[in-house]
């Protein structure tokens, strides 16, 4: 009998209302056309930024050389993954300690993060520390993703975490919501879409569990 695998939506919802990053362009949607209206079809008008939700973030956000989103193999975006958690602050390098990451294994943090969803953009989130970046890079994770709308902090001007695994051609993931997931070994699905040329996509993630077998 064939094993059955558990599919856990791991994206945030896009919707009027929701959190931007300070700066970004607004979420709009509309009705372009309308059956109520007369219309022959419902139809629907999107406007938003690249990085609105669940996004995935390709060395040339940072790197000017850098690889565009589309130019990334798709076998970056269905990987095996280690998610942790953690109810620090801020992450640093004794988040990983003792947690056996593999090389060629993505990383995920859920922390309380996923609980700010529901609430206007806030600075205050929890980020990765530039020496977490190194030591994930020096592993040679296959990519980064966290519970909020950035790795870094906000305000930072020198970018280390992104510009560290940037540089090293590790994607990041950002916009997750790890809201009632358990922490543990999973394969994830998050393929962006195929934006040609550009720095980051929006992104549908999912968590398979147990695991795929062979990727």
């Amino acid at each position: 009998m064939a094993q059955k695998h558990s599919i856990i939506d791991v994206s945030v919802a896009l919707r009027e209302g929701m959190p931007i990053f300070e700066g970004n362009p607004p979420f709009q949607v509309t009705w372009a056309m309308s059956k109520k209206r007369g219309d022959q079809v419902n139809l629907t008008e999107l406007r938003e930024g690249v990085h609105t939700g669940t996004h995935i973030d390709a060395p040339y956000h940072f790197i000017e050389s850098g690889k565009r989103i589309d130019q990334l193999p798709l076998s970056s975006f269905l990987t095996q993954v280690h998610l942790i958690e953690s109810r620090r602050r801020t992450l640093d390098e004794g988040v990983i300690r003792g947690r056996g990451i593999r090389k060629g294994e993505g990383v995920l943090f859920k922390t309380a993060n996923s609980s700010m969803y529901v609430r206007p953009f806030t600075r205050d989130f929890v980020y990765l520390e530039g020496g977490l970046a190194s030591a994930l890079a020096d592993i040679g994770v296959s990519l980064v993703g966290i519970d909020y709308l950035s790795v870094e902090a906000f305000g930072s001007h020198d970018a280390p975490v992104h510009n560290t695994l940037l540089s090293r051609n590790i994607p990041i993931i950002e916009g997750l919501c790890f809201k009632g997931v358990r922490p543990g070994r999973y394969t994830l699905a998050a393929f962006p879409l195929r934006l040609e040329g550009r720095e980051a996509a929006p992104t549908r993630a999912v968590l398979i569990s147990p695991r795929l077998k062979g990727i």
